[in-house]
């Protein structure tokens, strides 16, 4: 298909219109992105020759990109526009859309690579400023997308191309390539630290439990940068090449094992510029210990304030529970469990939240229980709960329990029971719980009011407490 391009803006906007529009249609017949794609390379746009750096007033429509780069950048370019000035740079509009609005098939990033490739390529000896812009959307492409074949670009790309090279390359995970590029090749120590600092917080931030030795590697980078920096003593690219490689070693302290500063030093290094990077390397470590011990200290005065609280909160408990004149014979508490909950608020039936707290006395188990009714719920009475041992022989033998006389609605009240603990047997149980209370309705026509008792299942608690050798 041939569409001829005038001079003319009406002309260009029905042409590009009449593209869209095919597009559209192609879309809903069902042909796929990449038959579209390739149907656009195949478009011949006439108008004459085109030059971006002449023809910057000219009538054929400029196009953006829509890249937004999500993940980090080394070097994050401005992507700038290019003309539609071929049915391969439509095809590329199209792709980058359609790429950067989330297509996931893989065939179409190295669609849109290859051709940026070859539009690059095609331009290289005809017009600068094509050749960079689409380097440009080329290299913000190999940033954003993990999703082409990184060997098969490599061996596409032209000797002159190492930015594009080291983009590709640290998709590979080759970082000492990538140096190798930024450092030696470049000589861009600006591009190398950046680079270096990206993979180390990256490396640094990732989960403990996903490390793996390929992560420990990328946590050394500023060991290999630092010997990049050192070998370009032997290019003559760099004046002071030994001091840049300390320079980076002293500036990263806290990113660099200290062993491996020392070993990262080149064996010419001279001994004034090694002694005065020890002496920095211990200066840092003493900073860094005194910072730790300074942390330390805070630390353990947090200790003792979160330590007083809760034994304040121990304090406020116990006297609530000792303030109940069934309780306060039994003694000093020697062990409590943690709370359980063992009820939750359900629809439909009246139904209670219920949690448990068990405490251990010297001859006596008391477990607590704390209920809460429902805020629309109806007023309850005489709450209280069955607990019976799960064991073939009881190790607590039931002493009593504490009823809660009434509930009302969205309210909280206490009951307990009460078991005697056989000092020769073990301390851990399993006991069947059910809450049990008395509900008032009207029954009848004279609306006679009633008392209903009810039952609730709760969920069995394990009882284990460690043997108390030290009453504390």
């Amino acid at each position: 298909m041939t569409l001829i391009v005038t001079n003319h803006p009406i002309r260009v906007l029905e042409v590009l219109t009449c593209v869209r529009l095919l597009v559209e249609f192609f879309f809903h017949a069902g042909m796929a992105t990449l038959g579209i794609a390739a149907w656009m390379k195949k478009l011949d746009l006439k108008g004459g020759s085109f030059n971006a750096a002449k023809d910057v007033q000219s009538s054929l429509h400029y196009v953006g990109s829509p890249l937004q780069c999500s993940k980090g950048c080394a070097v994050p370019e401005q992507v700038g526009q290019f003309p539609l000035h071929s049915g391969a740079s439509v095809a590329c509009a199209y792709l980058e859309h359609v790429i950067y609005a989330g297509e996931e098939p893989a065939i179409l990033h190295m669609e849109l690579a290859t051709t940026l490739l070859d539009q690059v390529k095609l331009f290289a000896a005809v017009d600068p400023v094509m050749v960079h812009l689409y380097r440009t959307r080329l290299r913000n492409f190999l940033r954003y997308s993990d999703k082409y074949e990184c060997n098969f670009l490599l061996s596409r790309l032209p000797g002159g191309f190492l930015h594009e090279k080291a983009l590709i390359l640290s998709q590979l995970a080759a970082h000492s390539a990538v140096l190798d590029v930024y450092a030696l090749k470049l000589s861009d120590d600006n591009l190398a630290e950046i680079y270096s600092s990206t993979i180390w917080l990256a490396a640094k931030n990732m989960p403990q439990i996903v490390k793996s030795d390929e992560v420990e590697s990328a946590l050394d980078i500023y060991v290999r940068l630092a010997r990049r920096y050192a070998s370009r003593a032997h290019t003559g690219k760099c004046l002071q090449p030994l001091e840049h490689a300390v320079d980076v070693i002293r500036r990263n302290f806290r990113r660099i094992h200290p062993l491996n500063a020392i070993e990262c030093c080149p064996e010419n290094v001279s001994m004034t510029l090694c002694s005065n990077l020890v002496k920095d390397l211990l200066h840092f470590t003493e900073s860094e210990r005194r910072a730790a011990i300074v942390k330390r200290n805070l630390l353990r005065v947090q200790y003792a304030d979160l330590k007083h609280e809760g034994t304040q909160r121990q304090l406020i408990r116990y006297y609530k529970l000792l303030s109940v004149p069934r309780l306060e014979a039994l003694g000093k508490i020697l062990r409590s469990l943690q709370p359980v909950v063992l009820e939750e608020f359900r629809e439909g039936i009246h139904c209670c939240h219920v949690a448990c707290v068990g405490y251990l006395f010297e001859s006596h188990l008391v477990l607590q229980f704390h209920v809460t009714n429902k805020p629309n719920g109806q007023r309850i009475k005489s709450v209280h709960v069955h607990a019976k041992s799960l064991g073939n022989v009881e190790d607590y033998i039931h002493d009593g329990e504490v009823m809660l006389k009434l509930l009302t609605c969205n309210s909280t009240g206490h009951c307990y029971v009460l078991f005697r603990r056989l000092p020769t047997r073990k301390t851990a149980n399993s006991l069947a719980c059910k809450l049990r209370f008395s509900v008032t309705t009207d029954i009848g026509d004279l609306r006679v009011p009633t008392e209903q008792l009810q039952e609730i299942s709760l969920k069995d608690i394990d009882v284990q407490f460690s043997p108390p050798t030290n009453y504390t």
